[in-house]
């Protein structure tokens, strides 16, 4: 498909310049002022721009960016927000973590045992 995999391992290291570098099927290498690099996924829903970190260049490579890229375009065709569904996520994640652990044992974790001080 024309306009796809525009960036290549190599020219995602040489980009300097603070800006934008599209790949293709709304996937963007992030180029801030001060050097650093990032993915971004840009995409346009219920007429509002949005643009979805998907982490450091030096945490997630170009292959990786690209599948979430992929992930985020499967969303999107059903009808879904990523955003909306990785706030979703981490929302859920953020309640089973907290119900793992008692109010009691979170007071035994927190305050010191008696006699000490």
């Amino acid at each position: 498909m024309a306009g796809t995999h525009l960036l290549s391992a190599i020219s995602v290291e040489q980009q300097n310049k603070p800006r934008y570098y599209a790949d293709g099927n709304g996937l963007y290498l992030r180029v801030r002022a001060s050097g650093t690099k990032s993915w971004a996924f840009c995409y346009t829903r219920n007429r509002t721009a949005r643009d979805m970190g998907l982490g450091s260049v030096l945490d997630v490579s170009l292959t990786q960016a690209r599948a979430k890229a992929a992930d985020c375009q499967r969303l999107l065709a059903s009808g879904r927000d990523p955003i909306t569904e990785t706030q979703a996520g981490r929302a859920v994640l953020a309640f089973e973590v907290a119900r793992a652990i008692t109010f009691r044992e979170c007071v035994n974790a927190t305050l010191p045992a008696p006699g000490f001080s």
